[in-house]
C-alpha cells in the first residue's frame, strides 16, 4: 500500500504530463500536419531539459511513462483481430526474427571492435533487439552484469531509441509512401521501447500505430527465446537459467493485449465501447509520450562520451539498413 505521502510525489510529474498532453492536443487541432504525438514528446524533450529537471517531477512522470503507456498497449487490442494478425502470416514473424539476429549479431561484433566489454555488448544487443530497457532488466541478472554497465547501455540505447523515433517516421514515408504494412513493419521491428514505438506510429497515424505494436508485441515475445539463450551462452561459467526472472520474460501489457483481441475477434464488442477505448487509450499514450520527453536528459548523451556515441549510431545504423533489407525480402 502507498502511504499518501508517497501518493503526493507522484503528482506533480502526473498533472505536468497530462496538462502537456491536453496543450498537444489542442495544437494539433491547430495545426494537425504535426500531430499530437509528436507535439507532445518534442514539448517533452525541451520543458524537461530546460525547466523541468528537478527529482519533483520524476515518481509522477516515471508512472506516466510506464504504467499508462502500458494500458494503453491494452487498449489497443480492441483495434485488432486475430484474423488481421493472421494476415502478416510466416513473413512477418521471420522479419522479425532475421531482424533480431541480425541485430545481436552486428551489436557484438561492433561492439568488440570497439573494446566494450561481453556484458555490454550482450545487454546492448538485447536491448536493441527486443525491447529497450525491459529486455536489459531481464538480461543483466542473467549475465551478472554490474549496475555501473547497466545503467550506461540503458542509457545509449533510450537515446538511440528517441533519435530512431523522431527520424523513422520521415524515413519509412520516404522509402515506402503508399504502403501502411511496410511503413509499420519496420517501425515496429526496430525503434527501441514500446513507448518510442507508439511514439513513431502515432506520427504516422492510427493505421501505422496499430501494424507498428503489431510487430513490436511479436517481437517481444522473442525475449523468452532469447534470454534463453544467453542463460546458456552468457559471458560467464557462474551463469544459469535459475536466474531468469520469468514473469519479466513477457510482461502483462503484452499478455492483455491479445487477449483483448482474441476477445474482439470472436465475441460482438459495441461500436461505442471500441471508440471509448480508443480514445481513452489515445489519452494515456499521448501522456506517456509527454513523460518520456521530459525524462529524457539530453546532456547523458555527452556526458557518457565520443565511443559510447559512435556504438549507439553505429548500432541504430545497421537496424535501419538490416530492417530495409528484410521487408524487402520478405514483402
Amino acid at each position: 500500500m502507498l502511504s499518501l505521502n508517497k501518493i503526493r510525489n507522484y503528482i506533480p510529474g502526473i498533472i505536468l504530463s497530462v496538462l502537456i498532453m491536453l496543450i498537444s492536443q489542442l495544437l494539433s487541432r491547430i495545426i494537425p500536419v504535426i500531430g499530437s504525438a509528436t507535439i507532445a514528446i518534442l514539448s517533452g524533450i525541451i520543458l524537461g531539459n530546460i525547466f523541468f529537471h528537478s527529482n519533483i517531477w520524476s515518481k509522477g512522470t516515471g508512472f506516466c511513462e510506464k504504467t499508462l503507456l502500458e494500458i494503453s498497449v491494452v487498449l489497443l487490442g480492441f483495434s485488432i483481430t486475430i484474423q488481421s494478425i493472421i494476415t502478416f502470416g510466416l513473413s512477418g514473424i521471420f522479419f522479425i526474427l532475421t531482424l533480431i539476429i541480425g541485430t545481436i549479431t552486428v551489436s557484438m561484433w561492433l561492439g568488440r571492435k570497439l573494446g566494450f566489454s561481453k556484458k555490454s555488448t550482450v545487454m546492448m544487443a538485447v536491448g536493441n533487439a527486443i525491447c529497450g530497457s525491459s529486455a536489459i532488466a531481464s538480461i543483466a541478472p542473467i549475465i551478472d552484469a554490474d549496475n555501473g554497465e547497466k545503467g550506461r547501455i540503458i542509457t545509449l540505447v533510450n537515446l538511440l531509441g528517441t533519435i530512431l523515433m523522431l527520424g523513422m517516421p520521415v524515413l519509412v514515408v520516404l522509402l515506402f509512401k503508399n504502403n501502411p504494412l511496410k511503413q509499420g513493419a519496420v517501425i515496429g521491428g526496430t525503434i527501441q521501447s514500446v513507448g518510442q514505438v507508439a511514439g513513431a506510429g502515432s506520427i504516422l497515424g492510427v493505421k501505422i500505430l496499430n501494424i507498428a505494436m503489431l510487430f513490436k508485441i511479436i517481437r517481444i515475445m522473442f525475449l523468452a527465446f532469447v534470454v534463453i539463450f544467453f542463460s546458456y551462452f552468457g559471458t560467464s561459467n557462474s551463469t544459469n537459467e535459475k536466474k531468469i526472472v520469468w514473469q519479466k520474460i513477457i510482461p502483462w501489457y503484452v499478455i492483455g493485449f491479445l487477449l483483448i483481441g482474441i476477445i474482439n475477434s470472436y465475441f460482438p464488442i459495441s461500436k461505442q465501447i471500441i471508440l471509448n477505448a480508443h480514445n481513452f487509450g489515445t489519452y494515456l499514450e499521448i501522456t506517456a509520450l509527454a513523460a518520456i520527453g521530459l525524462r529524457l536528459d539530453i546532456s547523458a548523451f555527452f556526458k557518457e562520451g565520443k565511443k559510447l556515441a559512435l556504438y549507439g549510431l553505429g548500432v541504430g545504423f545497421s537496424q535501419i539498413v538490416l530492417s530495409f533489407i528484410f521487408i524487402k525480402l520478405f514483402y
